[in-house]
């Protein structure tokens, strides 16, 4: 019966027992797919770990690192997680490996930075994940920015012009850099200073032309770092030079942080502008003037004699034009013409002359067109008497009142304006233009000395050899003759070998000739008169002696020397 009851049971429940074979039975193929997925993850694309960390951290921050897996693997795959220096020092954050435990998709590792107070500028380390199960290495790098920067505390011109305000040609300006930390500073560090002016050319653009480089001078390995920039010739800044407010101007990276070779980055300071007690002035001025030539009697220069005027400039000019300097005569160091000699003060009018640009000179004395002398050159006039000599008066207008163009033609510039006589120099503003600045005028002039008297008043006789006649003659010309104390007699000799040669005379030679008294001109004004030499004269060398009495005491003469053969000549 019981069996017969179980046996029932059995039938009654069998569909029941075949559901459950049937779940059953569906339920292994789905358990051996579960399984074979895992099998699946743990293959070699399973093991594959990217690691990712930031590029940049803060000094002191941490630094998070982020392991990655390509699927939901749920087994750990194992490795290391290691920090090496690359260029940070082994102090800068936390040193060593990790182990790790890869769960699932990812996993985080913190590396902690170091705060520290000391200049080191930016250091970076370098993170690597290195995978147990197939020895892979992957790395990353990250960069510590170091924020113990230095700042700027001051940027200042400390120099002084010598002249109050203004800095001249070859004057050194000094600009100082006071830090809030020391630096080390190399020969290329420097600071850009710009230079400029109201009276550029009309239509040239302000441009990177006018930048110079002050460069480090001192202060290498402490707070404070000097640049020196020497003032140039073409350096023109009327309103006071600016310091540049742009870190690239600042040298960079000629400093380093101080006993590193890491690059300063700097900050903390502002433009200045147009600082009115810096004024910058490199044009050339005339710091000399002396007389190179000397009287050839040794007492005094005499009419159509040269003195010559060397000035000396500081810097290499071109002149245009030809511009004249005043000079003066000094009566035995009275006062005479405009303006100061050496201190003594003159009244004079006439005693003013005019001393002419002599290009030839120039540019002998300077080997070309451009050099830093000047020549100008004077002959003496028959009217000029300075027995106390001749000098220079100072200007100090600088108004170009000592430098003119008495007689000579106008020049024009490419727009057709005038353009005034003047020492120049070239000023390269742009690669397409050129603008042009005088030089200063300014000087301190050249005091009189009775080395070099003048005195063009004194009678004289010019001889001119040329043709009277159709044959060989001379031209004498007389100057200053005295008008007053009688007439005037004057003779013409000729003599050959010391002999006097009467084969050699013309119709008024070796005999007196008379100018009446009422012909004889004023002072400065001159008389001429002609004499036949080649009448009958046979060849040879022969001298011309003139002499000029006045009411019996002579006052004037002069000899020559001339050749005589098939075609006659004079001897010099």
């Amino acid at each position: 019966m019981c069996t017969r009851e179980s046996l029932s049971l059995l039938r009654r429940h069998r569909a029941a027992w075949l559901a459950v074979a049937a779940a059953l039975a569906l339920l292994v193929p789905s358990l051996l797919a579960v399984t074979a997925r895992a099998d699946e993850n743990h293959g070699s694309s399973a093991h594959n770990v990217s690691l990712s960390c930031p590029g940049t951290v803060d000094e002191g921050d941490t630094v998070t690192v982020t392991l990655t897996r390509g699927s939901n693997a749920t087994k750990p795959i194992k490795g290391t997680v290691r920090t090496e220096t690359w260029f940070a020092q082994a102090d800068d954050f936390t040193h060593g490996s990790t182990e790790v435990d890869h769960n699932g998709n990812s996993t985080e590792v913190d590396i902690d930075t170091t705060q520290d107070t000391r200049i080191e500028g930016d250091e970076s380390f370098r993170i690597k994940w290195i995978n147990d199960h197939n020895n892979a290495i992957t790395t990353c790098q990250v960069l510590i920015l170091d924020d113990d920067d230095v700042n700027v505390e001051s940027l200042e011109v400390t120099s002084t012009p010598e002249s109050g305000d203004v800095y001249a040609l070859g004057e050194t300006i000094q600009v100082t850099m006071t830090l809030d930390n020391e630096v080390d500073a190399s020969n290329s560090a420097y600071v850009l200073i710009e230079v400029g002016g109201p009276d550029w050319t009309s239509g040239y653009s302000r441009s990177s032309n006018y930048f110079r480089t002050a460069r480090y001078s001192s202060g290498s390995g402490t707070d404070t770092i000097v640049y020196a920039y020497t003032v140039k010739r073409y350096d023109l800044d009327t309103n006071g030079l600016s310091i540049t407010q742009r870190e690239s101007n600042l040298g960079l990276p000629g400093l380093t942080y101080a006993g590193t070779s890491t690059s300063v980055s700097i900050g903390g300071y502002s433009r200045q502008t147009n600082l009115s007690a810096h004024k910058i002035d490199g044009l050339p001025r005339i710091t000399d003037i002396e007389i190179t030539s000397e009287p050839a009697d040794g007492d005094a220069y005499r009419f159509r004699e040269q003195i010559v005027f060397e000035l000396t400039l500081d810097a290499r000019v071109k002149v245009h034009g030809a511009p004249g300097l005043k000079i003066a005569l000094s009566d035995s160091g009275n006062a005479i013409g405009g303006g100061n000699i050496g201190g003594t003060q003159v009244a004079q009018a006439d005693s003013t002359r005019w001393a002419v640009y002599d290009a030839e000179l120039t540019r002998d004395a300077n080997d070309s067109s451009e050099g830093a002398t000047v020549i100008f050159v004077y002959e003496v006039g028959p009217t000029d008497k300075g027995t106390g000599g001749v000098g220079v008066p100072a200007n100090s207008t600088d108004a170009r009142t000592q430098f003119v163009n008495p007689d000579g033609e106008t020049l024009l510039d490419e727009d057709g304006n005038e353009i005034e006589d003047r020492f120049e120099v070239l000023h390269n503003v742009t690669r397409w233009a050129q603008v042009t600045h005088q030089a200063h005028y300014d000087h301190d002039g050249l005091a009189v000395d009775s080395d070099h008297a003048v005195d063009g008043t004194d009678p004289l006789i010019e001889i001119d050899f040329g043709t009277v006649n159709n044959a060989l003659g001379a031209t004498l010309t007389f100057w200053n003759i005295p008008n007053d104390e009688g007439d005037l007699t004057w003779r013409a000799d000729v003599t050959s070998d010391g002999d006097d040669s009467d084969s050699c005379e013309g119709a008024n030679m070796g005999a007196d000739n008379t100018i009446n008294e009422d012909d004889i001109p004023e002072l400065g004004e001159s008389i001429e008169r002609t004499v036949n030499l080649a009448s009958g004269c046979t060849a040879g060398t022969y001298s011309l002696d003139v002499t000029a009495t006045v009411d019996g005491e002579e006052v004037a003469s002069a000899s020559t020397s001339f050749q005589i053969n098939l075609s006659w000549s004079p001897s010099d």
